[in-house]
């Protein structure tokens, strides 16, 4: 009896450490900040009590789940993400996790400087100047940009 106790109470320990949904400071630190989506758009990650949470296009509060050593899974995604640090330029990145073992890893989502801002952003703040000037750069990339579309200005 005393051996099933004490085998019972060895595997809860486990299962508890094993399952906790908590993350560093480091990683805290490091992860906490504003990710470029897109052109102009941005996904906010942001921890409450340790455990992460995302604001994305309109929701406040998305709480991916971890499934792993730093790896989550965001539902409203249907994805993985990671947030590591891209060796080529030492800049922090959400990167989509490859879904199979031939795709390649890309770093998808640049965590943004404490001062950077996406163009509608200084379109809210008022700023028209700066608002145009990244909305020329986006265009100068890429004409066919979603974000140039009249129906986005206009809403």
């Amino acid at each position: 009896m005393k051996i099933q106790q004490l085998f019972l109470c060895i595997l809860s320990i486990i299962v508890v450490s094993c399952t906790t949904s908590t993350n560093n400071e480091a990683f805290i630190k490091k992860t906490t900040g504003r990710y470029l989506y897109n052109s102009d758009e941005i996904i906010e990650v942001y921890f409450d009590n340790q455990k992460l949470f995302l604001k994305w296009r309109g929701a406040t509060s998305l709480e991916p789940l971890s499934v792993g050593e730093e790896t989550f899974f965001v539902k409203e995604m249907n994805e993985k993400i990671q947030f590591l640090t891209n060796p080529e330029n030492q800049l922090t990145y959400m990167v989509l996790v490859p879904k199979t073992v031939n795709d390649t890893l890309q770093y998808n989502f640049r965590k943004l400087t404490q001062n950077e801002k996406i163009p509608s952003e200084y379109l809210k703040d008022n700023n028209f100047e700066k608002a145009l000037e990244g909305y020329l750069k986006i265009k100068k990339i890429d004409s066919l940009d979603a974000s140039l579309n009249e129906n986005n200005f206009n809403s």
